[in-house]
Formats: structure tokens, sequence, C-alpha cells
């Protein structure tokens, strides 16, 4: 018969070197279609003088940096369930399932704008700004779900596999970025 302490801290709810590996990946993915997104951010006469100079360049990759990591969302799910996991998806676990189907087409449209001719309307001079405008709206809508969820897990008593606060941690990360981005005045084209 297990004891509550131990079902805590059982092996589903702690990652393995397969799941580290899998972050890695997931981060170097991220740079990569940051970069092939060919997203640039522009500063206005709103945005402070510091952040031209120190944030402005690496804008794209804070923006995206867990968008490498959200795709692997089925496997870290099947690694827990190979390790004994009969727990149900936590609601952190559920928004990645969520985050992950609005990655989907984003990661999709940059690989192709960058591998092959894309449709005319699909062409990045015409889609990218709504491409943009699209993501900026989901992530913000699922960062601040996030965050409720964060706070209610403060209040909260039972027990969340690792995984239900990393995908909270990663979707609230670029909605903070969109918010400064808001704040400084910087445009995004």
């Amino acid at each position: 018969m297990s004891t509550p302490f131990l079902d805590r801290y059982s092996p589903a709810f702690r990652p393995t070197w397969f799941d580290f590996l899998f972050i890695l990946a997931g981060v170097s993915i991220s740079l990569l279609l940051a970069q092939w997104s060919a997203f640039t951010p522009r500063d206005t006469d709103a945005t402070p003088a510091w952040v031209k100079d120190h944030v402005l360049p690496f804008l794209p990759t804070l923006l995206f940096l867990p968008v490498g990591i959200l795709l692997f969302w089925p496997l870290f799910f099947l690694t827990q369930w190979l390790r004994g996991r009969t727990d149900a998806m936590s609601s952190g676990e559920w928004l990645w399932g969520v985050a992950w189907l609005a990655v989907l087409p984003w990661t999709c449209w940059v690989v192709w704008q960058r591998w092959d001719t894309l449709p005319e309307t699909l062409q990045p001079e015409h889609s990218k700004r709504w491409i943009f405008l699209g993501y900026a709206v989901g992530v913000l809508a699922l960062g601040s779900l996030a965050a409720i969820l964060t706070l209610l897990g403060v209040f909260g008593r039972w027990r969340q596999p690792w995984t239900h606060s990393f995908c909270l941690v990663l979707l609230i990360w670029p909605a903070i970025w969109l918010a400064c981005c808001l704040a400084w005045g910087i445009e995004i084209k």
C-alpha cells in the first residue's frame, strides 16, 4: 500500500534525462524557428534607449523561446505514462495541449516559407502581420490562463506532475515579453 508521501514523489512526477534532452532540443528548435521566422522588432520614439541597445536584438528569440519545447508536449506526457503515471492530465497539461495545437500552424508556416514557395496569400509580405497578430493574441490569452492557474496552484494542496508547472512557465514567458513590447512601444514586423 502506498502512502501519499510516496505517491507525491513517484517517478512519474519527476523529470528524466530524456525530458531534459527534449527541453534542450526544444530550445534549439525555438532558436532556429525564431531565426527562420524573420520577424524583426522596430523601435519607436517611445522605446527607451537601453531597450534599443540591449533587448531589441534578442526580442524575437525571447518571444519564441518556448515554441520548440511546446512542440514536444506529446513526448513529455509519453515518458510519464511509460514510467507508470496513472493520473489524468492536469489543467496545465491540458493548456499545454491547446498551446501545442496553436503552435503547430505557426511552426508549419515558418518551415514552409523557409523550404518551399508559399501560395500568394501566405507569402510573408501578405500574411506575416496577421500571423504575428494571431500569435500575440494566443500568447496573451494562454499566458493569462496560465497566470490564473498559477495563482490557483499557490492555494491548492493537490499534487501536480512537474510538467504542470513547467507548462505554466512556458506560457507566461512570451506573454511577459509581449507586454514589454507594448510598454516600450516596440513593433514586430
